[in-house]
């Protein structure tokens, strides 16, 4: 899962899958499916990848597949039309804790079903949520194999993203590193620049204060890490498609 990674939520349900063997169509949508209970072998062209219980399975549009199961699934579906940083083959995630994921879908799945006023933007808020867990996780399995210099300059700016100050120059030094160097083993790792990560976790940031509702854009702006409004809303409507009063009517 790419840090950039920007979407709009189609539908969310919760079924049991009964049927042994199911073939699914391509799509043109991305699929996150969590695995609420059982398992299920999913059948792709270069091989096969077990989904046990807890587990989250990201299918892009586009390609089709084969599940098989020994006995009923529950799972939870999310549907997205994403527009960045969406994979390009099927990925399985496991969460450190298996079922720690298991209350956030649950109420995601609730909050869609509900369809109360206001709810898309609430779901948008509670996946994106999800979608950073699950990064988070990706992120420190990585970081745990990374030499101490690099782990020091990501935690950085992991930690330090909301600061309109913060340069890489500045991040690069936290690891005793060029920032020529650094640019190159973030790009190497997260396959985007360092920046674009950056700007990832302020638009991710900023979607979650525009749902609570208690902000204005000037005061999202600032907490973001934008020194000027007038850029947040540029980056955030470069990043997503739509402004930050758009998103919140959406």
């Amino acid at each position: 899962m790419q840090v950039d990674y920007a979407f709009e939520i189609l539908g969310v349900f919760r079924r049991e899958r009964r049927a042994p063997v199911r073939e699914i169509p391509p799509h043109e949508h991305t699929s996150f499916v969590y695995h609420l209970s059982g398992n299920t072998r999913y059948c792709l062209e270069d091989g096969v990848l077990l989904a046990e219980q807890g587990s989250v399975v990201v299918v892009p549009e586009g390609v089709g597949y084969r599940t098989e199961r020994d006995a009923p699934a529950q799972v939870v579906v999310v549907r997205v039309k994403a527009y960045k940083g969406n994979p390009d083959r099927v990925e399985l995630f496991r969460p450190e804790v298996p079922m720690g994921l298991q209350p956030a879908f649950i109420t995601l799945a609730d909050t869609w079903a509900d369809a109360d006023h206001g709810y898309r933007v609430c779901c948008q808020s509670l996946f994106s949520a999800i979608l950073y867990r699950i990064a988070r996780q990706q992120q420190d399995r990585v970081l745990a194999g990374l030499g101490e210099p690099m782990r020091r300059a990501v935690n950085y700016l992991n930690t330090h993203f909301a600061d309109p100050k913060l340069s890489l120059s500045d991040v690069a030094a936290m690891g005793h590193m060029s920032e020529g160097h650094f640019r190159a083993c973030y790009h190497k790792l997260y396959g985007v620049s360092p920046w674009a990560g950056v700007t990832a976790k302020r638009i991710a940031y900023a979607k979650k204060l525009l749902g609570t509702g208690l902000y204005t854009n000037a005061q999202i702006a600032e907490m973001a890490g934008y020194a000027n409004p007038k850029y947040f809303i540029t980056a955030f409507r470069k990043a997503t498609g739509i402004t930050p009063g758009r998103y919140l009517q959406e």
